[in-house]
């Protein structure tokens, strides 16, 4: 079974029956809580077999990377996000995270030779030293529209181009809200291979 990381909105019983039911495991991710309120919605999910769950850590600046030490014992993984480059590298280096994830902006301008994609091979080499994935959002992808869209495709291939030349491990994940965003396995990977 390959796991998918699932946002719930007070809805974690549907999105894990469907999960299930595409033979995924459910990666419940949950963001801006506090220590305390993180723990009431990590005991909604004690009577689900399998499971496993996130925090989304998403600091504004570099000097920002002060993650509660109890929150990271509790969940299985710490998402990080970042939408500037000094941010993503001081989560790469420091963090203590387990994936990176919408770190590339869908607007801005390109530069002639290269995008502007919030990520580059030396941050791929503390990625890969550090045993941290990159993840891509599936869902952010079929929400932005028109001309923004292959904008911030663009942006991610370069970022899957880096990766792999780095042999950075990618994944696809629905980041699912409602059960019907879920998908199988086999789009996810099709997608995934495509980059």
């Amino acid at each position: 079974m390959q796991l998918d990381i699932v946002i719930p909105k007070n809805n974690e019983e549907e999105l894990y029956k469907e999960a299930l039911s595409k033979s995924k495991i459910p990666v419940f991710l949950y963001s801006s809580l506090k220590y305390d309120d993180l723990l009431l919605k990590l005991k909604r999910l004690e009577t689900f077999e399998k499971h496993k769950t996130a925090y989304l850590f998403a600091p504004k600046n570099p000097s920002n990377l002060n993650l509660d030490k109890r929150i990271r014992k509790k969940v299985d993984y710490v998402i990080g996000t970042a939408q500037e480059l000094k941010t993503v590298r001081a989560l790469a280096e420091k963090g203590k995270i387990d994936f990176l994830v919408n770190i590339e902006t869908a607007g801005g301008r390109d530069h002639t030779h290269y995008r502007q994609s919030n990520f580059n091979q030396v941050i791929a080499r503390i990625c890969k030293e550090n045993q941290i994935f990159y993840a891509i959002d599936f869902s952010r992808i079929r929400k932005v529209e028109g001309f923004k869209r292959a904008i911030l495709l663009g942006r991610i291939m370069q970022n899957a181009k880096i990766c792999k030349k780095e042999k950075v491990k990618i994944n696809v994940f629905s980041f699912a809200v409602k059960e019907q965003e879920l998908f199988n396995s086999d789009i996810l990977s099709a997608f995934q291979c495509i980059l």
